[in-house]
């Protein structure tokens, strides 16, 4: 099936040059280890900011204790955003926080399969038999995740939702599916047989087609939220999506962020490396957080849209740095899928920095990130 996708190409975007600035601090790596929930960004954001008590550079009024939201409920995790700007007020930020949230909730009605009521559900239900009309937003995202799967030769697929419903019970990932299964609903996995023309209608040119964002809905929830905190004047904060994180400026003291990447082994808590970063978006994808185990074997939610398994790729992890959550979100699905050679060629054509961690504990890191990566871990090795 052939696909006529009119709207934003995948437009490459550079890496922030904040990282480049942090050099490689001699051979030696000290372990560490913290138990804070670190979905990717690790708790040190928070520490290394409140710690910061010289005044900014640029005359910013800033707080030394972030004003912090949580929220449990949305997007399938844990979303947690922290301002360290003094202005405006605790009663603005309230309202600026509570649209915010507002944001990522109008993201979530739009773009979740487990509600009958979405607009990717109205589209799954009308595969086969023309185009829908939708929100400018989701026509948007569409128009993104088709261009990663394009780039990334499928590894990233939308159109994965056939076979991502045979592995959810009651709406979690907890179910093993058998191989008529897989083979039975592999067909309807085809990015090509999404088609979209302006202005924002979509259609899937099968029968029993059927949309999932969960690899690039997260992206789009955290950018939109991002632009709201902008809006409203902030210039210093942390959003942490659950893998997901957005770094807003620097700290309040004008230094770069330390962003923590996850420890990519099940069972395990901790940081494996630390990047220094300023204004960008750092996304981790990796099967150690949702899997469940079935007769000795493990299997992750991250699956390949060519066998319809969880990806046995050689790599734990895949990060990928880049102004757009968006963009961030659906291709570390793409490396992680692909692998670390396939991985490495979507960072280099999309012009963006990544940080893959293989199966041998091996940190692999893009150009641009090279001396800039420091390992916390004494089993990993830095290439």
């Amino acid at each position: 099936m052939h696909a006529h996708m009119n709207s934003d190409r995948f437009c490459p975007v550079r890496l922030h040059s904040a990282y480049c600035r942090e050099r490689r601090a001699g051979a030696h790596r000290a372990t560490l280890r913290k138990r804070a929930c670190l979905c990717f960004l690790a708790a040190m954001l928070t520490v290394a900011a409140a710690a910061c008590a010289a005044p900014p550079p640029r005359g910013d009024e800033t707080r030394e204790t972030p004003f912090t939201r949580t929220r449990t409920e949305l997007l399938g995790t844990v979303i947690t955003i922290s301002v360290y700007d003094a202005a405006p007020r605790d009663a603005e930020l309230e309202a600026l926080l509570d649209a915010c949230f507002r944001a990522v909730e109008e993201v979530d009605a739009r773009m979740s399969v487990n509600r009958a009521d979405s607009e990717v559900s109205a589209v799954n239900g009308a595969a086969g038999g023309g185009f829908v009309e939708v929100s400018g937003e989701l026509y948007r995202v569409l128009s993104r995740a088709k261009a990663i799967a394009e780039l990334s030769r499928g590894a990233f697929d939308p159109t994965i939702g056939p076979v991502m419903a045979l592995w959810k019970q009651d709406g979690a990932f907890a179910r093993l599916p058998s191989e008529e299964e897989i083979r039975e609903r592999l067909p309807l996995v085809d990015y090509g047989g999404l088609e979209a023309e302006a202005p924002n209608r979509v259609s899937l040119a099968g029968r029993g087609m059927a949309l999932d964002l969960g690899g690039i809905a997260k992206g789009c929830a955290c950018d939109k939220a991002v632009a709201v905190l902008r809006e409203g004047g902030v210039r210093h904060a942390v959003l942490d999506f659950g893998g997901n994180v957005f770094v807003m400026g620097t700290k309040p003291d004008g230094s770069n962020w330390r962003v923590g990447i996850r420890l990519p082994l099940a069972g395990e808590s901790g940081v494996v490396c630390v990047v220094e970063a300023a204004e960008i978006s750092a996304v981790t994808s990796g099967g150690y957080e949702r899997f469940f185990e079935r007769d000795g074997a493990v299997y992750h939610h991250l699956l390949d849209p060519k066998t319809g398994l969880p990806a046995r790729s050689g790599l734990l992890s895949a990060t990928v740095f880049a102004p757009s959550s968006t963009d961030a979100d659906g291709l570390s699905t793409a490396c992680f899928v692909s692998g670390l050679a396939e991985g490495l060629r979507l960072l280099s054509e999309s012009g963006l920095e990544g940080i893959l961690i293989d199966e041998d504990l091996r940190v692999h890191v893009t150009e641009g990130l090279a001396g800039a990566v420091r390992v916390t871990d004494a089993r990993f090795s830095l290439e």
